[in-house]
Formats: structure tokens, sequence, C-alpha cells
């Protein structure tokens, strides 16, 4: 039979066992603290979050900040928000950085540029602290052919209804770039634009570069210009260059072609030389043969003899009679 006190000690157990599932199934505290918050909430969402594998610390947190923000959210907007794997507590406090700043920013836009990724919050500052992109050094040519090398900076502020689906930074970029460019190639010369670079950013700032991108485009300052090289001058001396080595090649060529034709011209007068040694060397024997067979007479071998004799006195008289009307 139990004594009292152990009855005492089993219902005590039983109290402390029952108050441990009761406070591991029903957050008595978060909905506590929700509730002296001014952010109430039941507690059968808090459960049913619970079992949905919804971590109902963020949602809460988020609720209660929310509300103490002035801001109208509900916890099933906060909690569908997170299903989507949206960050609630940067949604709300992006919402209540704009309600502050009085921005207008609806909570499913503000839902919707979480979602894609972009920091919420840094978009909200950046719509209310202006952003400065600082453009690298680019060449533009001018309507005389000189290069000129600019440095510019776009002082932007964030557009929030276009910062979904809107273009980026590199696209107001190269619009910005695009247009210096072409009002550097209207100008008159090169001395007109270093003259007045405030023409170009006053020119650049009238157009609507900003369109359809995440950007409001505030104002466009040069901050940097130089002078390059005279393209159209250097292009005509590389060609002035190029035409001289392909002459030059040409030449060569040329020259090359005359000197194997001498060459072969060479060959051909040795080889006209050995068959005249040749010919020359049978006219003995073709002399003793004509001797041989009484074709000629020694008389007639005489005459032939002498013929030849006043041929080379003849011609040696000549060529003398030449130099000196040479000298």
């Amino acid at each position: 039979m139990l004594e009292w006190w152990h009855v005492a000690i089993i219902i005590l157990g039983v109290f402390i066992i029952g108050l441990t599932v009761f406070f591991a199934l029903f957050p008595f505290k978060l909905w506590f603290r929700a509730l002296v918050s001014g952010a109430h909430v039941k507690m059968i969402k808090i459960i049913g979050m619970k079992m949905r594998k919804v971590n109902p610390t963020f949602i809460i947190e988020a609720y209660i900040r929310a509300k103490q923000g002035g801001i109208n959210l509900t916890v099933d907007e906060l909690e569908t928000h997170y299903m989507a794997n949206g960050d609630v507590l940067r949604v709300v406090e992006a919402l209540i950085a704009a309600y502050g700043a009085k921005i207008a920013l609806s909570p499913n836009l503000a839902k919707s540029i979480d979602i894609s990724g972009k920091n919420v919050v840094e978009a909200v500052k950046n719509s209310v602290a202006p952003k400065i992109l600082d453009v690298p050094e680019f060449m533009v040519l001018s309507s005389d052919g000189v290069e000129i090398f600019i440095r510019y900076k776009i002082t932007v502020r964030v557009n929030l209804t276009h910062l979904v689906g809107g273009a980026g930074e590199e696209t107001v970029i190269a619009r910005v770039s695009e247009k210096i460019t072409n009002i550097a190639a209207s100008a008159k010369d090169h001395k007109q634009i270093l003259k007045n670079p405030d023409y170009i950013s006053a020119r650049a700032s009238e157009e609507e570069l900003d369109r359809a991108t995440a950007y409001e485009v505030i104002s466009i300052d040069i901050t940097g210009m130089r002078i390059g090289r005279h393209a159209r001058a250097a292009l005509a001396a590389e060609e002035a260059e190029s035409n001289k080595k392909v002459a030059i090649s040409k030449a060569e060529e040329e020259r090359a072609m005359a000197m194997a034709e001498e060459h072969k011209m060479k060959a051909r007068t040795q080889e006209m030389k050995a068959q005249l040694l040749k010919a020359e060397s049978e006219v003995p024997l073709a002399i003793a043969e004509a001797f041989r067979k009484g074709n000629i007479s020694i008389r007639e071998y005489q005459e032939m003899e002498n013929l030849v004799a006043d041929t080379e006195m003849r011609r040696a008289i000549g060529s003398a009679s030449d130099d000196k009307r040479k000298k």
C-alpha cells in the first residue's frame, strides 16, 4: 500500500512532465512576448507554423517589428513570404525604413525585390541617398580625328518601382558612354570639347538615359579629360609606312629576278663560248681532211689565212679609232 507522500511525488512528477509537454507543444513564451508587444497572435497559429515546419520565431519577430513600426502586415503574409525562401526580417526592416523616409514602398513590391535576390534594405537606402558610379577612362574620337580620353561620374538614385526587371548599372553606363561618344563626334573639333567639358555633361543629361532601368540619373559630371594621338595622321603614317614596305619588298623581288636572269645569261654565254671553242678546235682537223681529200690547195689555204689576218688588222685599227673618239 502506497504512502501519501509516494502519491504526492507521483502527482508532482506527472505535473512537471505535463508542464514540459505543454511548453514544448505550446510556445507560451513566444505567444506572451507577442501579446505584451501589442502584436497579438493566436496560439493556434503559432502551433500551425510549427506543424508546417515554419520557424515561428522569425515570423513573430518580424510581425512584432512591423506592428511597432506602423507597417500593416499580417502573420499569414509573412509566413507565405518565409515559405517562398524570402527574408521576412529584411522585408520588414525595408518597409520601416521606407515609411520613415516617406518613400512609397508597398509590401508586395518589397517582397518582390527580396525574392529577386536583391537587398531590399540597401535598395531603400540608395533610393534616399544617391549613389555615385565612377566610370573608368574611355576613349572617344573627335570630328577632326583626335583621340580624347574622358573620365566621368554618374550620380543615380535607385528607382524602386523598376528595381525588379529593370536594367542595372551596366546599362546606364553603356548608354551614357554612347551618348558622350556621339556628342564628341558631332563637335566642331577637339578644341571645342576641351574648352567646354560641361557641354558634354549638359547634353548627356538632357536625354532619358535611365528609361527602363533600376536607376534614376540625377547628374553626369566629367571628372577628367586628356588628349591622345591624332588618329587620322597616325593611320596615314602607318599606311605610308606599309606602302613603303610593300614597295621595298617588290623592288627586292624584281632585283632578285634580275640577278637570276643575269646569272642565267652568263651561263648561256659560257655555254656558247664552249661551243665556239669546240667548233674552233675542229677547224684544223677539217682543213687537214680537206688537204687529204684534195678539196683545198696550199694556195687557197694561204689566201684564206691572209684574208683572216687582214680582217684582224682592220678590226684592230677600227677599235683604236673608236678609243680615240671616246677620248
